[in-house]
């Protein structure tokens, strides 16, 4: 009896935890040119390289009631070709398509129960 309890004791503690949500976001380089995209937030700067009709992973975590919001995590955002020429600046005021805005420029699945995942890409048109 006390071995039928503890055990069962032991699986309700197992499936009451709180399931972490596991989020993904990733960047498709649909265009012709090989890019360098900075990632800036205050005085820091992260460099994401993504050479033509490739992705990379950006973000990719889990962590209880996580919301992916670019416009917290970064200032801005630049696109570089790999010559270093300036192609893009995305702000959070910026107007039209902007990687900044989860809401209406991402596509966002949810592949499984607790996992989402966030998709950006970027086109020719984007960067000329």
């Amino acid at each position: 009896m006390r071995k039928t309890l503890s055990i069962f004791l032991l699986v309700f503690t197992i499936l009451s935890c709180t399931k972490e949500d596991c989020i993904e976001s990733k960047i498709f380089n649909n265009s012709n040119t090989d890019l360098i995209l900075f990632f800036y937030k205050n005085n820091s700067c992260k460099e994401l390289e993504i050479l033509k009709n490739n992705s990379k992973i950006d973000i990719q975590t889990c962590d209880e009631g996580i919301i992916l919001n670019y416009k917290v995590l970064y200032d801005s955002i630049s696109i570089k070709n790999l010559q270093g020429a300036l192609l893009k600046i995305y702000k959070q005021e910026t107007v039209g398509k902007n990687i900044l805005d989860f809401e209406n420029f991402w596509t966002i699945s949810k592949p499984s129960k607790n996992f989402y995942k966030y998709t950006y890409e970027i086109t020719d048109e984007d960067i000329e």
